[in-house]
């Protein structure tokens, strides 16, 4: 202790402080090398306190830093390749990016339970997500370390699961095929729950088929025409990890047909028959479509054809389906149309103007006409104006079920007649009398006096004017008839030279 406090020793950072005896290192127990990196030498002085002397001066101590070896750490994702949670990662550079160009140390591995890993690591190094701990070790003996990590993330990869078919394929839903748009509200609502099949925390994009982004989910409904529509679902953790799939949005076209019809049949002839059709409205060929026949919604066995041949009233329908699947169904009504029959005629005769009304029944569209048959036909039931005598009467179905006939007879009595010989008017006799219509009627004749001149049949020649063979004077002459039906009739006429 003597000997120290004698011959005091200093420590100098270099030379020139030692020499100089200036800024000493002050506490030689805490000293950092501040301004001399990786070594350095410390200058030690010795001098004596009795006479001032440098005793003793040099470089005895050499400081050496030796440089941790400092690392960066690692990151490696991927996506999960077959959802087992594990990926072999390729570790061929690993260990060479990691160092950076540091050489001449050690890289020992351990997982993240602490056990030991091979170094380098295995190539494939096939893992779940965990964080390895490297330490870099230099090749010195005094062998300074430096912990980094490896961290192995196996993101999870989404799975985009399709949609069936049979909710993205529909017939146009117009119920008439000439307003079809080509286009379907279609029902997504169940569409993104599908699509994920109970996974979470994805995120789903959707996209049209000019890849135009749509809301997500997409819209409820969502019309659409026939498009594709691109379905990704993302790990929004890391976002290289997608999966895609398509929903194929088909709308399909159903026949362009007529969808109602109507027909008429006669039902008084069985043999009369109308062809009907499933009525497409384009030129496409017939055959390129399936047909079901139906009769009051019954099906008709056997009947597949365009063309139906039929004979009796009803509802037809015929469902058309194309080469899609789609159908339409058209409705036609047959309705059965007759034959009139004549059920009264009322005859107003023996009047200033006769008239003659047909009372018929059918179910046709009548019309009537007087003594021709290929003459004009009215619609109103009733001739007046008619001339007395023998009559026919033609009711017309104007559906082409036919004409039915009748014979009627109109009375009338002349008011003069003149027999002289011209073949005009030579007789008198009632009109509208035949042996078929008022032949039991009697007529009787007689002159101003009341004696009985003459008594005719209404179906003979008539009254020629004579009376036992001489021709009876121009004047008026009285007659009684009694009609068939029982009626009375009297009055006068005139004979006329």
């Amino acid at each position: 202790m003597q000997f120290l406090l004698a011959y005091p020793i200093t420590y100098y950072r270099n030379l020139v402080d030692a020499l100089a005896e200036k800024n000493a290192i002050a506490d030689i127990s805490n000293y950092r090398n501040i301004g001399y990196p990786n070594a350095q030498n410390i200058y030690i002085r010795v001098d004596s306190r009795l006479n001032n002397d440098c005793l003793g001066l040099g470089s005895h101590i050499t400081l050496n830093v030796e440089p941790i070896p400092i690392v960066k750490s690692i990151t490696e994702t991927h996506c999960d390749d077959n959802q087992d949670g594990l990926y072999s990662f390729d570790t061929s550079t690993i260990q060479t990016d990691m160092l950076n160009g540091l050489t001449n140390v050690t890289v020992t591995y351990f997982d993240q339970n602490n056990n030991p890993l091979s170094s380098p690591l295995p190539n494939p190094f096939t893992t779940a997500s965990q964080t390895l701990k490297a330490v870099v070790t230099n090749n010195t003996p005094k062998a300074c370390s430096f912990d980094s990590t490896i961290q192995f993330i196996v993101s999870d990869l989404p799975e985009a699961f399709p949609v069936s078919t049979s909710l993205t394929t529909v017939c146009d839903d117009e119920a008439d095929p000439i307003l079809q748009d080509g286009k379907y509200a279609f029902d997504t609502s169940t569409f993104q729950n599908i699509i994920l099949n109970g996974q979470t925390g994805m995120t789903v994009h959707y996209f049209d088929g000019n890849n135009n982004p749509l809301s997500s989910p997409l819209p409820n409904p969502y019309v659409t025409a026939i498009q594709n529509v691109r379905v990704e679902v993302i790990n929004p953790i890391n976002q290289t990890c997608t999966a895609t799939v398509i929903l194929p949005f088909i709308v399909k076209s159903v026949p362009n047909i007529d969808l109602l019809g109507d027909e008429l049949v006669c039902s008084n002839l069985p043999t009369f028959t109308k062809d009907i059709n499933a009525g497409l409205l384009d030129n496409s060929p017939t055959n390129n479509y399936n047909y079901m026949w139906f009769f009051n919604g019954n099906p008709i066995t056997g009947e597949t054809n365009y063309n139906l041949t039929v004979n009796k009233e009803g509802v037809y329908t015929v469902e058309t389906t194309n080469n899609q699947g789609c159908s339409r169904t058209r409705t036609i009504t047959v309705r059965a149309s007759d034959i009139a029959k004549i059920t009264n005629v009322n005859i107003v005769d023996l009047a200033d103007s006769n008239s003659i009304m047909i009372s018929v029944t059918g179910a046709g569209d009548y019309v009537y006409a007087l003594d021709d048959e290929n003459g004009s036909y009215q619609q109103e039931n009733i001739f007046t104006n008619v001339r007395a005598g023998i009559h026919t009467v033609f009711v017309k179905d104007l559906n082409g079920c036919g004409i039915v006939t009748k014979e009627v007879a109109v009375l009338g009595i002349p008011d003069y007649f003149t027999p002289n010989g011209d073949g005009l008017n030579d007789y008198w006799n009632i009109k509208g009398a035949n042996t078929t219509f008022n032949s039991k009627t009697t007529i009787y004749i007689f002159d101003r006096y009341g004696k009985l001149i003459k008594q005719i049949s209404p179906f003979d020649q008539g009254w020629n004017g004579t009376f036992n063979g001489q021709q009876m004077p121009a004047t008026d002459y009285w007659y009684s008839i009694l009609l068939e039906d029982g009626r009375i009739m009297k009055g006068h006429f005139a004979l006329k030279r």
